[in-house]
């Protein structure tokens, strides 16, 4: 299912209703849309991604390549990373995952040849760290995109949900104009009040200036 082929009215459906069980309940059994909407709605609607969940975001991944089944297993890898129950093991093959699959960064690098000894004296104390190298070098990367538009760019669109979305509400124009023609409105539980502050006057506008899209609400 493309974002083309996503209709308005299910991306509105689901964002305004009341009951979204209900909501649920009325689509169409083994559409895309009921994929694409019930896996959302499970991996929103609990703190973690059961591994069954996860495995079903994947097969749904799998079946369609599209945006947004691509952007439902990058949630479930977000959420299946901030299980506090995961191993360091699982938690670093997320990592690895998402920046093959999603942020194409480049950790690896060749050590200096002309570098033979440490300034390091042999009698001091090392203290050893439990940070993930990887981990803290991209939560770096992602505190410069918010500064800088080419960097931003670079970031997948199915990577948003991981972005600070008030960061980027104090960004230039560029790097806001850059996620709201790429952010997935079903993607944010607040999208309404996000596009008012990003400075579309009415959800209205979003449609109109970022999809090319004229509704009526």
């Amino acid at each position: 299912m493309s974002s083309s082929q996503q209709t308005i009215e299910d991306l509105e459906g689901y964002l305004f209703a009341d009951n979204r069980e209900a909501f649920l309940d009325k689509l169409v059994q083994g559409s895309q849309s009921y994929y694409y909407f019930s896996l959302l709605h499970k991996i929103n609607s609990s703190s973690t991604v059961s591994p069954k969940t996860h495995q079903l975001a994947r097969d749904y991944k799998n079946a369609y390549t599209s945006n947004p089944s691509q952007m439902i297993y990058l949630r479930s890898l977000l959420k299946r990373f901030d299980d506090p129950s995961l191993s360091d093991t699982e938690k670093n093959s997320i990592i690895e995952e998402l920046r093959v699959q999603y942020l194409y960064l480049q950790f690896n690098y060749t050590k200096p040849a002309d570098i033979t000894t440490s300034t390091l004296s042999s009698d001091k104390t090392q203290i050893s760290s439990t940070l993930n190298p990887q981990s803290v070098t991209l939560n770096e990367k992602l505190d410069e995109a918010y500064k800088n538009s080419y960097l931003f760019s670079q970031i997948s669109p199915t990577a948003y949900t991981r972005l600070d979305t008030k960061k980027i509400a104090e960004a230039d124009n560029t790097i806001i104009e850059k996620f709201l023609s790429g952010a997935d409105p079903a993607d944010f539980e607040d999208f309404p009040q996000l596009t008012l502050s990003m400075g579309c006057t009415t959800i209205e506008d979003y449609f109109v200036c970022y999809l090319g899209v004229q509704i009526q609400l």
